[in-house]
C-alpha cells in the first residue's frame, strides 16, 4: 500500500504510536461522529485528525499534537498525505 500515490517514495514514513486504545477511540469517534456516507479513504485523514482533536485537547495550552500528528503519519504511510493546515487549531 506504501505506493498508492505516484509521489510517494516507498514505506519511509515514521508513525509514532499511540497505542491500540488510543487508535481505537479516535478512529471510532471519526467514523461515528464525522465520517458520512459519502466520506472515502481521501476523507478520513482530515475526519481521524478532528477525532484526535475533539477526544485529546487541552485547549487553550494543547492542541492534541501528539494524537493528530500520529494519525497524519498513519494516513501518510499508508497513500493519504495530510493536507495543511498540518494540525486542527483550538477554536
Amino acid at each position: 500500500m506504501c505506493g498508492r500515490l505516484d509521489e510517494l517514495d516507498g514505506c519511509d514514513v515514521n508513525v509514532n504510536s499511540i497505542g491500540t486504545t488510543m487508535a481505537s477511540r479516535i478512529l471510532f469517534k471519526m467514523l461515528t461522529d464525522y465520517a458520512t456516507s459519502s466520506s472515502d479513504w481521501d476523507d478520513f485523514g482530515e475526519l481521524a485528525k478532528e477525532a484526535a482533536f475533539a477526544l485529546y485537547n487541552g485547549c487553550p495550552l494543547k492542541n492534541a499534537p501528539s494524537q493528530q500528528g500520529s494519525v497524519a503519519k498513519a494516513f501518510e504511510a499508508i497513500g493519504y498525505p495530510p493536507t495543511y493546515p498540518f494540525l486542527v487549531p483550538c477554536p
